[in-house]
Formats: structure tokens, sequence, C-alpha cells
């Protein structure tokens, strides 16, 4: 057995879900029926609300669906999850919704100068963007905080938010518990920062869904579409979070960003853009081994190979992207500025300093929030996997080759 395979194993409970899944079908229940209509009407009927702000998504869902139902494979337990997924991307449309006509003024919310940290997967960026986190007049997105509830977080009731962090909770727990890897690949937990992911993701353009499954018409339908409205959502979600709360400056982060950089810049012209850098013979089994994490969620059955293929098919374009948008900065955005992944683990303290004063942020107390989150974050380490290029049969010659870009940078 692979030092991969170690890890990857099944759990043993899922076959008993998927019978009682079966059993509760052939009763009636719908609850992974993989339809826009079942789903917008699950939506609708567990928000309680029915405006979706518009219907521009609903060609981006039906092929996202449709090429779900094709090329995942995935058994009854990855079917619900995907339901309850897209479900929740809905319901945060609905509930952005609500609040901006409950509360015109939060379209009035100005995002000021966010911070994005993007780059290749696996090189460091979950990382830095809780190490920034940790500065004072910096905030990210917490996991918990990314599915809304009809009342935007701050203004929230006491129990309200209990409640939601109870759920965060449980669905991360869940997570972890259904793939024993995806703990060890990358921490998933309800107070732990949260990429853009969930906040693109309503818009139904976002490339995360494309990690869940194999997919090439709903992939190459995005960058078609230039990801438009992606961002806007993003926007909305952002605001929704700020209303009533603290003036902060945002630190966001996600890999995805790459992909669609000219479209973020588009919405926020005034970005600080930190890009990161590592070694792709590093990041892309590493990228693999998580991609094989994720999708345990919905298909236990693996092809570790196929998956490389995949990711090597997929990240050049994504990185390729991203290196147009840097060739052609826009004059009115601030510089960005780039950090190598060894420099940022060997020396946290002074790559968070050196971003905050390229940017013009306040240093203050830098060092003891930098050790206070290594201190937390050491607490919640556990043991790595290992695998090697082989699992996924990757050559190292047609890496350096294709990333000789990224390679130029470090």
């Amino acid at each position: 057995m692979s030092s991969l395979a170690a890890f990857d194993r099944p759990v043993w409970w899922r076959r008993p879900w998927n019978r009682s899944l079966r059993f509760a079908t052939r009763l009636g229940w719908r609850g992974a029926e993989l339809d826009a209509a079942q789903l917008t009407a699950t939506a609708r009927k567990e928000a309680k609300l029915d405006d979706l702000g518009g219907t521009e998504f609903t060609d981006a869902l039906d092929l996202l669906l449709r090429e779900f139902r094709e090329t995942s494979g995935a058994d009854e337990a990855g079917r619900q999850l995907f339901f309850q997924m897209v479900v929740a991307s809905l319901k945060n449309r609905l509930h952005i919704t609500q609040a901006l006509t409950l509360h015109p003024e939060i379209a009035d919310i100005r995002i000021a100068a966010p911070i994005f940290i993007l780059g290749l997967p696996r090189t460091g960026t979950t990382l830095l963007q809780g190490l920034l986190g940790a500065q004072g007049g910096l905030r990210t997105p917490l996991r918990w905080e990314t599915d809304l509830t009809p009342v935007p977080p701050a203004i929230a009731r006491k129990r309200q938010v209990r409640a939601q962090v109870r759920y965060a909770k449980a669905a991360t727990g869940f997570a972890n518990r259904l793939s024993p890897g995806l703990p060890l690949a990358h921490p998933v937990g309800a107070l732990l920062p949260e990429e853009c992911n969930p906040l693109l993701m309503s818009s139904f353009r976002a490339l995360l869904f494309t990690t869940f499954f194999p997919s090439v018409d709903y992939h190459d339908y995005l960058y078609a579409s230039r990801f438009a409205h992606a961002y806007p959502w993003h926007r909305r979600h952002l605001q929704v979070l700020s209303f009533g709360a603290p003036s902060a400056t945002w630190s966001l982060k996600a890999p995805v960003h790459m992909a669609s950089l000219t479209e973020l810049l588009a919405v926020y012209p005034d970005a600080r853009v930190v890009f990161m850098h590592r070694d792709p013979l590093e990041v892309l089994p590493s990228m693999c081994a998580l991609t094989i994490a994720l999708r345990r969620l919905i298909t236990p059955a693996q092809d570790g190979r196929a998956i490389g293929r995949e990711i090597m098919r997929n990240l050049p374009r994504m990185f390729d992207a991203g290196g147009a948008a840097r060739d052609h900065w826009p004059k009115e955005t601030p510089p960005f500025i780039d950090v190598r992944y060894n420099e940022l683990v060997e020396r946290p303290a002074a790559t968070v300093h050196a971003i905050l004063e390229h940017f013009a942020l306040p240093r203050d107390g830098v060092d003891a929030a930098v050790a206070r989150f290594l201190a937390e974050d050491a607490r919640r380490k556990r043991s790595r996997h290992a695998y090697t290029l082989d699992d996924f049969g990757l050559a190292a010659t047609a890496i350096r080759s294709r990333f000789a870009d990224e390679y130029a940078l470090l």
C-alpha cells in the first residue's frame, strides 16, 4: 500500500448511510435530487425567502449540475452532500438579497483597499492569511460567517450567532470525519479563517465547484464567461459581513483568484495583492492529495493518476491567467508584492512586516501577534501524510518546463 493510500481509505459507515438514503428515496425523499428546480425550491423553503437576486446564475447552475451528474460518479451520500453545497450557495443569495432589501445602506458600504492573497494552491496562502488576520485593524472572514443567516452577523443576536457557530462546527467536523485525509491536507474549522470560495459560489461561477468532480465543460464555461457576476456577489457578501461591524481592512485569500484576477481588479480597483510562490514540484502533488481528500466527500473511489492529469491541465491555465494580469497591471492599482513560501515559513514576522510596510499599513505589535498566532496554529497541527510525484503520474521535467515562469520568480 502506498503512503498516499494509507490515509485514503473510505470510512466504514458510508455504506449504511448510502443504504438509508436509497431507502428514503424509495419512500419519496428528494434530498439528493440534483435538479435546479428542486434545489431552488429547497433553498427557498429552508431560508423562508423567495428573492434570489436575479436569474443570471441559472445557465451556470444548469451546466454545473449536468456535468456533475455525468462525470462525478457520486454515490448517494456524495449526491446529498453536493445537493447541500448548492443549496447553501443559493441560501446565501437569498440572505444577501434580503439583507440589502431590509438595509439598503449596505449597498453603500465601501470595501476599501482589501488585501488579496493568491498564487498557485499550496503555496502558503492559508498560513499568510492567518498571520495577517491576527494583526490589529485587519479582518479575515471565518468559516461560520460565510454561510449567511437572515441577519448580518454583526447585528445578530448572541443566540443566532451561537447557533450558526454550532452548525458550522458540526458541518466541518462531519467533513473531517468523512474524509480523514482532509484535516491532514488542509485545516477546516468553524472558527478558522475561510477562503473566498463561499463568497464566489453564490454567483455559481466558482472554480471550487470543479475541485469536487472532474470538469471540462463547466471549467471552460467559467473562463469563456470571464467569471461574470462572481465579484459583484463577492463584494455584496463582504458588505453584509461588514454591516454594523467595526471598521477594518479585509484580508482575503483564494488561489482561484489567479484565474479571474482581471475581473477581481475591475470590482476592487484599489486591491492590495500578495502573490505567493513555491516550487511547483511541491505544489502539484500537494494539490493532488488535497483534491483526493475533497473528492472523497463525493465519491469514495479516486484515481490519483487521473487527478494528476487533471491538475496538470487546470493549474497552468489558472497560472497563465494570473500571469497575464500581472503583465498588464492597472496603473491605478497599488503595486503587488511577491512572497516566497520558504521566506514565509522561515521568517514569518519579517514577512508580515514587509507586506504591511509595502502597503503602508500600521506595524504596531506585529511580532507579538505573529507569535500568538503561531502558538495557536501549532496546537492544531496534526501528522502529515506523504506522497510522491509518481503517486499522481507527474513528471518533474514536464512540471519544470510548464511552470518556467514560476521558477523565474523563486
